[in-house]
């Protein structure tokens, strides 16, 4: 046994039968990850809405400090395999009793066993290396799961089917495309004059060589004969597949892969008939997708990661992870003149808050906009608008 800094590291045994298996295999996880853009695509905008932002709150900077990228990469790496895999592993590196650092272990290599954990990685030479945890220096993050069991499954598993049936259907077309595996016709020979032994290898060798690949496609092959008496006849053996099939298909797919993650299709960048595309839509899609999706990942993270804010003295409501802002720009504009009119803000304050709100109209030279008077995207009057108060004062 050898100490390093990833843990106790060992040579596997055979003889190893501690071990819990996972339900399903991670490499099928990954799989279906590296096969659907639809699904890649979700997984990581939930982990990025979720924990994308950093953590806030007087816990804060505790917890940064262990974090050698910060917690914003730290927790969105976590979060991605916990979307991926339904699991997350969280490794709380020690010296005696004080936490020292924060690692995520990827949850591809990670395993259970009857005490601690366990990680196979591959070394240079393609050798494999096992390392041994604790229990106690592992925190196993999990979605809840109905099925239970040492490990979670994941929210989406519901649409694993379809992501396997669109991804059957690409991998169907590429191969039509590539090499036409399958014959669409047989050949068949009928009369007293058989085909010669020239005439067989010619079909053989066209089918072969000369029928793959997209640009062999549709190919015709012609034959001759000497026997007044043969007849060959070319009989279609494959079904005939519509191009419309295949659109419907992969379009029920990618429905029933952003409904299981919960992403709403304009993030998904998918306009759907029957929906204008304005603002307001995109801003009510984007508003569910953060109180239904978001904020319940944010607030089970936190939960299990109570043991680790206990050990580091942080409590409860001193720690939180960043929400997305739900409020228009245009409403907190609108707003700031008031604040400022009222005390509530400093003019060098609101002048902080211009630039992230609505630079098209902060960034306007005063005088340009005097001899403007009406703002050209809303039509405005300039004079009755008290963001021109609020820019003289500044």
């Amino acid at each position: 046994i050898l100490k390093s800094g990833l843990g106790q590291l060992t040579l596997p045994s055979p003889g190893l039968t501690d071990e819990l298996p996972w339900p399903i295999s991670p490499e099928a996880l990954l799989t279906l990850y590296r096969k659907s853009p639809e699904h890649a695509r979700a997984l990581n905008l939930k982990a990025e809405g979720c924990c994308g932002l950093g953590v806030a709150g007087r816990g804060a900077p505790r917890l940064e400090a262990l974090c050698p990228a910060g917690a914003a990469d730290l927790f969105v790496d976590l979060m991605l395999d916990w979307q991926c895999y339904g699991n997350a592993f969280l490794q709380l590196i020690q010296a005696g009793e004080r936490i020292t650092g924060l690692r995520r272990l990827p949850a591809r290599h990670m395993v259970r066993a009857r005490q601690g954990y366990r990680q196979r990685l591959l070394d240079s030479q393609g050798r494999e290396r096992l390392y041994r945890f604790k229990a106690a220096d592992i925190l196993h993050l999990r979605p809840p799961c109905p099925a239970g069991g040492y490990y979670a499954l994941p929210s989406w598993i519901g649409a694993r089917g379809m992501l396997e049936l669109a991804q059957a259907a690409v991998d169907y077309n590429d191969r039509f495309f590539k090499n036409h595996a399958l014959p669409e016709y047989a050949v068949i020979s009928k009369g007293d004059a058989a085909l010669g032994e020239t005439e067989k290898q010619t079909i053989q060798e066209f089918f072969k060589r000369e029928y793959q690949g997209p640009d062999n496609s549709h190919r015709t092959l012609y034959l001759h004969t000497h026997g007044l008496d043969a007849d060959i006849q070319f009989q279609r053996i494959t079904a005939e597949t519509k191009d419309g099939d295949f659109i419907k298909l992969m379009d029920a797919a990618r429905e029933r892969i952003i409904a299981a993650h919960g992403v709403p299709p304009r993030l998904m960048s998918i306009a759907q008939s029957g929906q204008l595309g304005g603002g307001g839509e995109v801003q009510q899609q984007f508003f569910l997708f953060e109180s239904l999706t978001l904020k319940p990942l944010r607030r089970r993270l936190l939960d299990q990661l109570q043991p680790l804010l206990r050990a580091l003295g942080i409590a409860r409501d001193a720690l939180r992870f960043e929400g997305q802002d739900l409020t228009p720009p245009g409403d907190d504009l609108r707003h700031l003149a008031e604040f400022v009119r009222e005390g509530i803000l400093t003019p060098a304050e609101a002048r902080d808050h211009l630039p992230h709100l609505t630079p098209a109209r902060a960034e306007t030279p005063k005088a340009q906009q005097k001899s403007q008077g009406v703002f050209p995207e809303t039509g405005q009057d300039s004079r009755d608008d008290p963001l021109i108060a609020l820019l003289e004062r500044l």
